[in-house]
């Protein structure tokens, strides 16, 4: 395998609120799109800068820059990442995501 290949594979997410028949609020999610992309190492700048800034960053993907469409949310082996930060670096799309506590189940709307 190339060392640059994709090797990750993940849903996109737009996640909304939604009020339900009870008066409820519920996230949703209402748009997802599939993509694949690679995953980098955090290097020890960016590590340190996201210390500074207070924020922890669990994974960094580079994704084509074009297949990022603003999402806020990205599904990667049944963990849901919030994308935290976007870094353009040449045609590719630099995200760096943070894990959240979200379940996809809970996420569907039914």
């Amino acid at each position: 395998m190339h060392p640059s290949s994709n090797n990750t594979m993940l849903s996109l997410l737009t996640i909304s609120s939604k009020v339900d028949k009870l008066g409820n609020k519920k996230n949703i999610i209402t748009n997802s799109h599939q993509v694949y992309g690679t995953t980098k190492s955090i290097t020890t700048s960016e590590y340190n800068s996201a210390v500074m800034m207070n924020v922890k960053y669990d994974r960094k993907v580079l994704v084509q820059a074009f297949l990022y469409k603003e999402e806020k949310y990205a599904l990667i082996q049944s963990t849901i990442f919030k994308i935290e930060r976007t870094f353009m670096k040449g045609q590719f799309l630099e995200l760096y995501m943070a894990s959240t506590d979200l379940k996809y189940e809970d996420l569907i709307d039914e």
